[in-house]
């Protein structure tokens, strides 16, 4: 896609704002099925648009990174666009005028029975993995002791969750742990509304 805002006197904003989103599927016998995507865009121009990475969209229990957006004028808030999902950090993780996230899941049925009355429950296992930047990233970074390379600008989660509809409303609930490739996070558990990718 493509969004803009032609500079058409010194008060307005200028930006130009290209954007993909590209997903795959692939069924796996009759009920299970593979979930692949990418999304990201770059904005350009005087005043650009600027975009915030982490967390899931609907997020109940959310988290921020330095207590909420960094908000500065009206246009700070009609055009900070989030780059959803990337489980495992606070919804402003990263900002920057470019973005980029790859998401991989695996979806399956996970039946449970109470009382001998069936949900239907679905769960995934994911990988995600994304950015934000201005002008350069750099995604990985050899370690201190130099034996090893390990995440610098890139962000990476690991996880699963379960999905159902409870009283008309699909809601997960996740669980992620995020990796610098040197090492485990903690468990990061997310509670959300609404539908997948």
């Amino acid at each position: 896609g493509l969004s803009a805002s032609p500079k058409l006197g010194p008060d307005w904003l200028g930006f130009v704002t290209p954007s993909v989103d590209l997903r795959h599927y692939i069924k796996l016998g009759s009920t299970m099925s593979i979930a692949t995507r990418l999304v990201g865009a770059a904005s350009f121009g005087p005043t650009p648009q600027h975009f915030f990475i982490g967390g899931v969209d609907g997020w109940i229990n959310r988290t921020y990174k330095d207590l909420g957006f960094p908000i500065n004028s009206p246009a700070d808030f009609a055009f900070f666009t989030p780059g959803l999902p990337l489980r495992g950090f606070a919804y402003d993780e990263k900002i920057g005028t470019r973005y980029a996230i790859a998401n991989l899941e695996v979806r399956y049925p996970f039946p449970i029975s109470v009382a001998g009355i069936p949900f239907s429950f679905f769960g995934d296992s994911f990988i995600d993995a994304g950015t934000a930047w201005n002008k350069q990233v750099y995604l990985f970074e050899r370690t201190p002791d130099g034996t090893a390379w390990q995440t610098r600008d890139l962000l990476l989660s690991a996880g699963t969750g379960i999905r159902t509809y409870l009283f008309g409303f699909y809601v997960h609930m996740d669980i992620a742990w995020t990796t610098n490739l040197s090492g485990w996070g903690h468990p990061d558990y997310l509670f959300s509304l609404g539908q997948d990718f």
